[in-house]
């Protein structure tokens, strides 16, 4: 207030907010099994996608458009079920930490797949080391006196060189 006498705090409703962490929760039970909670606002899905039968050889296309329909009905139940005013942003990918980081591409609404490694690679090399979770400013400082200043140098690391200067998290 000193510095900002205009300001309007509001205060913050825990319980408002984890009921609505409940209602994302249930409507995610109803696409997977598997809901690995991250943060009150951030779940992880495992969506396994069955192959048809009548099908001989699988088309990844096939697989991303199921996905991206599931993810969009998502979207559409949490702007029904938990308000009109929510927003949420989904990442589709084949781990945890490039989906986290196809979820940030296009905030706060968005829906973003990245499929394939090759796809996640083009899309790190043109960011930065700390846009991907788990890696804040002081080990990226670390990567920069190491030399790495980008996942396209990071890559060219060896894994016995990253768990020498990281340990677990090498």
């Amino acid at each position: 207030r000193k510095f900002c006498p205009d300001i309007i705090l509001v205060r913050g409703d825990s319980d408002k907010y984890l009921e609505c962490t409940k209602r994302f929760l249930n409507i995610f039970k109803d696409y997977s099994p598997t809901v690995e909670v991250f943060s009150i606002d951030e779940c992880f899905l495992e969506i396994e996608i069955k192959r048809s039968l009548h099908l001989r050889s699988w088309d990844d296309t096939i697989i991303a458009s199921k996905l991206l329909l599931i993810a969009s009905r998502i979207k559409e139940r949490i702007h029904k079920e938990v308000g009109e005013w929510i927003r949420c942003s989904i990442g589709i990918s084949y781990n945890k930490q490039i989906a986290k980081l196809a979820g940030s591409l296009q905030k706060p609404d968005g829906l973003v797949a990245i499929l394939d490694q090759t796809a996640a690679e083009m899309i790190l090399d043109q960011g930065e080391l700390d846009d991907i979770c788990g890696i804040g400013s002081r080990i990226k400082r670390r990567l920069n006196n190491m030399g790495v200043f980008g996942f396209e140098q990071l890559r060219q690391v060896s894994l016995g060189d990253l768990v020498a200067a990281f340990k677990n998290h090498g």
